[in-house]
Order: structure tokens, then sequence, then C-alpha cells
């Protein structure tokens, strides 16, 4: 029985892992040049914590904006990334699991960056506020990208025409 539960635990250790490893991939970075663009949109993905839904968001952003943005997508490994970028709207997406806390990342980014061109998103099905910026939150729902996309959308939109 003992040897059985070791066993069981190992399997369920390697699925964590596995799951864990799955969750955590980077996005293709892309920069995306417009010409006769006037706005410049940076959507920073923290850490690489990808995934299905984060890219589908993502993707929906460049293809929303591509017409007439310059869009960059990257990887945020520090706030030195996005502190010192130049755009018009910057997107910061990141994930808050239950007991988790706000990343260091993020409110480094949230101190450091012009509050009025932020717009954050984390994959949370809790509210997330740091320094009176309220991100929006969804969890990782199939079927909720499209109403997520036009909601970070609407804010992107009330960016530029400030």
């Amino acid at each position: 029985m003992k040897t059985w539960l070791q066993c069981l635990a190992y399997v369920i250790v390697f699925c964590e892992i596995c799951l864990v490893c799955g969750c955590h991939r980077n996005i293709e970075e892309v920069k995306i040049e417009n010409s006769t663009a006037q706005q410049t949109l940076l959507i920073g993905l923290i850490e690489g914590r990808s995934s299905d839904f984060k890219e589908a968001i993502i993707q929906g952003l460049v293809e929303r904006y591509a017409p007439t943005c310059a869009i960059t997508v990257l990887n945020v490994k520090n706030v030195e990334q996005v502190a010192q970028a130049a755009y018009t709207a910057l997107v910061i997406i990141d994930r808050n699991e239950m007991g988790m806390e706000h990343n260091d990342t993020v409110k480094a980014i949230i101190e450091q960056v012009n509050p009025n061109s932020l717009v954050v998103f984390v994959t949370s099905g809790a509210p997330w506020n740091y320094h009176g910026v309220d991100a929006m939150t969804s969890a990782s729902e199939k079927g909720k990208e499209q109403a997520i996309l036009q909601q970070i959308a609407a804010k992107i939109d009330a960016i530029f025409k400030q």
C-alpha cells in the first residue's frame, strides 16, 4: 500500500510540473511597423506567462489595431523594457493565482509609467488594484475572450482619444 501511495504521489507531482511548465510559455514577440500610424500600442506579457486565453486576447488586439497603429508585443522581464519604450497606449497582461501577491514587475510599471496610458489585464477571478490603478480581471475561461477583448479595446480607444 505504501509503495502504491508513493507512486501516486510521484504521478501527481509530475502532472503538476507538466501543468505548470505548459502554462508558462513565452509569446512570439512581434513588431508591426505602420508608417502612417499616429498611435503606438505596446502589449507586454509579464515574464512570459502565456496561455491560450492570453494569446487569443493578444491576437485579437493585434488584428484590431494593426491597420491603424504601430504595435509591439513583447515578453516583459523587467520594468525598463516598458518604462523606456515609446508608446501611446500600454497594455500589461499578467496572472494572479489564488494566494499570490501582486507581481513586483507590474507594481514597478504602474509606479513608473503614466497611468493615463496604461491598461492592466490580470487573469484572476478577483478584483485587482494597486496605487489606484484598477486592473481588468477575468478568469481564463474559454468563450470569454471576445468580451474581454472588447473591454480592453474600449480602454485603448479612450487613451487614443486623449
